[in-house]
């Protein structure tokens, strides 16, 4: 069988929600955000016959919460953060994100709830992807300075000149995708341009 599943946002009531769309259906069959205040899908995984959406809640004007939802249950809930990408591995959700600590936003990696690693002290980028390979965890996002870095278990191993969207691993290598800041789409592969595609300004996610 073939699952098509969408997570992102749409307008309910004038109000922004986190939303999951699936099949071919334009109604949403999952409606995450609740009450007044906005909340975004930001990424999903696929895992044990059930689609994981990660993303954020607004429980105010200017505080909001990191989620991981199940259906219509929260499986995780994170204090101050926005939550861009989630991965699975070995029975445990890895989750990549902002954090807003002490008046400033930080990069930051989870196991479920528990914080990994601070990778850096960033802005609000929503540029960050995580992908897991072997145990070991890469993850893509604006390092607080241009250009955007990638982290191996918190060590920074490449930074190339542009804006990097998504990453992805195997025995073969490190591939990761984004964009040059002259507007040119680009793939890695450990740390070289593996090629540019014609009339490409920027890719967004990569998969193997």
């Amino acid at each position: 069988a073939h699952v098509v599943a969408a997570v992102g946002s749409m307008l309910d009531g004038g109000v922004r929600k986190a939303v999951m769309w699936s099949g071919t259906n334009a109604t949403p069959s999952r409606v995450y955000g609740t009450g007044n205040y906005t909340s975004e899908a930001t990424s999903a995984v696929w895992q044990d016959g059930w689609v994981y959406a990660c993303g954020y809640q607004y429980t105010s004007e200017s505080a909001y919460e990191g989620k991981v939802w199940k259906a219509d249950e929260v499986v995780h809930t994170i204090a101050n953060a926005k939550i861009w990408d989630i991965a699975y591995y070995n029975g445990t959700f890895y989750t990549v994100g902002t954090v807003l600590e002490s008046g400033a936003y930080k990069l930051r990696v989870w196991s479920g709830t528990s914080t990994l690693y601070t990778l850096v002290t960033s802005n609000a980028s929503n540029r960050a992807s995580i992908t897991i390979d072997a145990g070991d965890i890469y993850v893509t996002s604006y390092g607080g300075a241009a250009p955007d870095k990638v982290w191996k278990n918190g060590t920074e191993i490449y930074s190339d000149g542009g804006f990097i969207y998504g990453v992805t691993a195997n025995t073969n290598g490190v591939f990761y995708v984004g964009g040059t800041t002259s507007g040119a789409g680009k793939v890695w592969k450990d740390g070289s341009v593996l090629y540019s595609p014609s009339n490409c300004t920027r890719l967004l996610a990569v998969y193997m």
